[in-house]
C-alpha cells in the first residue's frame, strides 16, 4: 500500500466473549513502522460502546506518538 506506519486492535469489547484468560475488556494493539512493530495487550473494562471508543481513541494516540517521534512507542 505504501504506507510507512500500520496499526492493527483485537479486543473483547463484551458484554460476552470472555474467558479466563481473556477476560471481557481486553485489547491487544500492534504498531509497525519504520524502526519494527511493538504490540501492547491492555486492559479497557468498560460498556461496549465506551471500550470501542476508548480503545480507538488510543489506537489513533499509539500512530500520533508514532508519527511524531518516528521511532516506536512503549
Amino acid at each position: 500500500s505504501g504506507s510507512d506506519y500500520s496499526i492493527s486492535i483485537t479486543g473483547i469489547a463484551g458484554p460476552t466473549g470472555g474467558t479466563k484468560d481473556k477476560p471481557v475488556g481486553t485489547v491487544c494493539f500492534g504498531i509497525a513502522g519504520p524502526e519494527g512493530i511493538k504490540t501492547f495487550r491492555e486492559m479497557h473494562p468498560r460498556s461496549r460502546r465506551d471500550f470501542k471508543q476508548q480503545v480507538s481513541q488510543r489506537a489513533l494516540d499509539l500512530v500520533r506518538r508514532a508519527l511524531k517521534t518516528d521511532r516506536q512507542l512503549d
